[in-house]
């Protein structure tokens, strides 16, 4: 590329550094939803709800433009109720969008959860 031609996105790709893909799908993991606003709003729809885990799909992340990232993941909700004088608890996986960045920290890619958006529609059916 010469000087003064713009970049050309080439959208979704898998990572070519394992490094940075790793670093993506702990970054996943270690995402805290519940603190986020977006999934208190959605919470309040869903209770009693807790976050059990969230797993990214490892074939569904991948390298966008510009030192970010984007996957899908699963988020485990738990719920636990009363039913007929009985505790019962169960777990479901809801599908997730995943977005975010690389930024680097002494000099290895850390990434970094800039969005999630779960996708709740078949329990609040």
């Amino acid at each position: 590329m010469t000087a003064g031609q713009a970049q050309v996105p080439t959208g979704p790709r898998r990572f070519t550094d394992p490094h940075r893909r790793a670093a993506a799908i702990e970054a996943i993991g270690r995402f805290k939803l519940a603190t986020d606003p977006a999934w208190k709003r959605l919470a309040q729809r869903l209770r009693p709800t807790e976050v059990e885990d969230i797993a990214a799909v490892p074939e569904g992340v991948f390298e966008t433009d510009n030192d970010r990232f984007s996957a899908i993941a699963t988020v485990y909700l738990r719920w636990d109720d009363r039913i007929d004088g009985r505790d019962v608890s169960s777990v479901e996986g809801l599908p997730a969008e995943v977005s975010g960045h690389f930024e680097l920290s002494a000099g290895a890619p850390v990434a970094v959860v800039d969005h999630m958006a779960v996708d709740a529609s078949s329990v609040l059916e």
